[in-house]
């Protein structure tokens, strides 16, 4: 969520910044010009959305005529929520894509028939007065003639916040002709199954079930056969979570806690029912959290890369340590990214999308002070060319660096977060703004973002706590966090400004709070609680009423500290590639979904994090 609007009062703090330095605020607040790039399977296009003057089109590009067909998308009939647009290819000719409150639709590469599939435009195709709503594609068949996908299906939301969205919790599944919208259940929700996944041929094979925030793995051998729990995913063995099918149908990627106390990804033999070593752990970090997936710069930062063809293999994982990194299975994969990364120095280098045949690559270069530029790598001519810049009017030279940062807080926990130092003013005496992060099960991460990079250009250095039951950091410290709100929480928020204040680098005379969602809430109880070291603070959509965000979980609630999405998020869970299988979110940053793409599998052994993926920018980016 872009918070600008709100930021005028944290001029109070009197940080003086030179009229010629000053970027306009407008750079700031705008939608991204272009985002969600992504490949036709033959390699032939390209498609993506723009955005200019509040106007929203899909873009398809011929790549090789430079001959451009645009579809412009109806405007969010919500006005303060964005357009939350996300596309991907059903086959090499038709495209597929969501509008927040339209649904799911698709269309022709040359721009003809365009169909609505579900929510309002489905229903009014089907000329049906109740609507079928659906948050994802489980499934690409990719056969040319219907273009058929498996999709989510809801009929009975559970939850809704002010009439303006809602949340699903357990999805039907079914099969969805997007050329004549015609649509079949194939499988029926009992009422406890949180989300599906589907084998290489688009055959639901595994889902998981809960009862009261517990659950556990179910699994059939094909489409007619029981569905029966896992050994060692039942009731008594929670702390799993299915992420997806191998290529050989056999092979089921689950996320399961290590003897460390973190998240990692584990094989589990659905023949033998076996669990196999982790392919990837870190000692400190989860590989792919329980409850959140981090998303920067429309980039999905944690899950699992799949070949791109549906059918293929495993190729790599990415995850999140203080900066944004990725452990390639494939030899050929982890080549390209090194040749990438020589290139592109200093930049996360995420490869977001491939063709079938892997000869044409899209890549998003990108850093905390730079919003990304997309590059085409063409393997057959051996050529990385740019194709366009995600916010052109930045200038990354002007934009403040971001720092990683760890502190002990007044109990001894380690904590970290970022600091954001506004440029040309030194690392000392600076004014500060404190900005929590919001769920609270959430964390920050090393990315552009608008707001911070706004009040750095302000004068102001920014201070990110990632403090006790903030995600990624294992389950020990995600615990930390329970019956912690406006205690713990909020004092390990307090000790890291402190910690600024002794560094030297904030001038105690001029600290300010601001936040979002949970984030608002804490920048209340900072000024209540700590009203000496914060000078001024800004709530925005804070939560103050507690009872509301539960309003429908039924007792999950009472298991885990869990609070209510953020606004218009969806849910990341509940396809063979668990990010789903769509790229480009205009508009809020962690609502990007990136792509996903090939990698085999690698059977033997543990990849450890710290040393089989790619560091952060340059040799592993700035630290304090």
């Amino acid at each position: 969520m872009r918070y600008l609007p709100w930021l005028v009062p944290v001029l109070c703090l009197s940080a003086a910044v030179r009229g010629a330095d000053r970027i306009p605020v407008e750079d700031f607040a705008h939608l991204d010009a272009f985002a969600g790039m992504t490949l036709s399977p033959d390699g032939r296009s390209v498609a993506y959305v723009q955005s200019v003057k509040h106007v929203q089109e899909i873009v398809i590009r011929d790549l090789d005529t430079g001959k451009n067909v645009r579809i412009e998308i109806p405007a969010s009939r919500v006005p303060w929520v964005p357009q939350q647009t996300r596309i991907g290819w059903v086959n090499s000719h038709r495209l597929i894509f969501s509008l927040f409150e339209g649904g799911f639709s698709a269309v022709e590469r040359d721009g003809s028939h365009i169909k609505g599939l579900t929510g309002y435009h489905g229903a009014k195709e089907r000329q049906e007065e109740v609507q079928v709503d659906s948050d994802n594609v489980l499934h690409f068949f990719r056969d040319e003639k219907d273009g058929q996908v498996l999709m989510t299906e809801y009929n009975r939301p559970v939850a809704a916040y002010d009439g303006q969205w809602v949340i699903w919790n357990h999805p039907n599944v079914m099969r969805m002709n997007s050329r004549t919208a015609a649509l079949m259940r194939v499988e029926e929700n009992p009422g406890n199954v949180e989300y599906w996944v589907t084998d290489s041929n688009g055959v639901v094979r595994v889902a998981l079930e809960s009862q009261r925030g517990i659950g556990r793995t179910i699994h059939r051998e094909n489409e007619n056969a029981p569905w029966q729990p896992l050994p060692g995913m039942d009731w008594n063995d929670t702390k799993i979570r299915p992420l997806g099918m191998g290529a050989d149908n056999r092979t089921l990627y689950v996320n399961r806690k290590t003897p460390a106390g973190t998240w990692a990804v584990y094989p589990y033999d659905l023949e033998r029912k076996t669990f196999g070593e982790a392919l990837i752990a870190h000692e400190h970090y989860d590989i792919i959290p329980e409850w959140w997936r981090s998303h920067a710069n429309g980039v999905a930062l944690q899950g699992l890369v799949y070949a791109p063809d549906g059918k293929g293999g495993l190729l790599g994982v990415r995850f999140l340590t203080e900066f944004p990194r990725v452990a390639w299975f494939d030899e050929g994969m982890a080549g390209l990214q090194a040749a990438l990364d020589a290139a592109l120095p200093g930049k996360i280098n995420s490869i977001i999308s491939l063709s079938d045949d892997r000869q044409r690559v899209i890549v998003q270069s990108w850093a905390a002070n730079d919003p990304g530029t997309f590059y085409l790598y063409d393997a057959k001519a051996q050529n990385l060319s740019k194709l366009l810049a995600r916010m052109p009017w930045i200038d990354p030279a002007k934009m403040a660096e971001v720092v990683a940062i760890k502190f002990k807080s007044r109990d001894g926990l380690s904590l970290r977060g970022y600091l954001t130092l506004p440029p040309g003013r030194g690392q000392k005496n600076l004014p500060m703004i404190v900005m929590p992060h919001g769920g609270p099960q959430t964390r920050d991460v090393w990315g552009y973002d608008p707001d911070v990079q706004f009040l750095a250009n302000r004068g102001y250095a920014v201070l990110q706590v990632d403090y006790r039951g903030s995600a990624g950091y294992g389950d020990g410290f995600f615990k930390k966090g329970l019956r912690q709100v406006g205690t713990g929480m909020q004092q390990d928020i307090t000790d890291g400004a402190r910690w600024a204040i002794r560094q030297g680098i904030a001038d105690e005379r001029r600290i300010g709070i601001m936040g979002g969602s949970f984030g608002g809430y804490s920048a209340l109880m900072g000024l209540v609680l700590e009203p000496d070291l914060y000078k001024c603070g800004i709530n925005i959509a804070g939560v103050t009423d507690w009872a509301t965000p539960h309003q429908g979980q039924g007792g999950d609630v009472s298991a885990e500290l869990r609070l209510q999405p953020e606004p218009g998020r969806q849910s990341e869970k509940g396809c063979r590639n668990p990010e789903g299988n769509f790229t480009g979110a205009p508009g809020r940053p962690d609502q990007g979904a990136g792509a996903h793409h090939p990698w085999p599998r690698r059977s033997r052994g543990a990849v450890h994090a710290g040393q089989a993926a790619r560091a952060g920018p340059g040799k592993g980016g700035p630290a304090l």
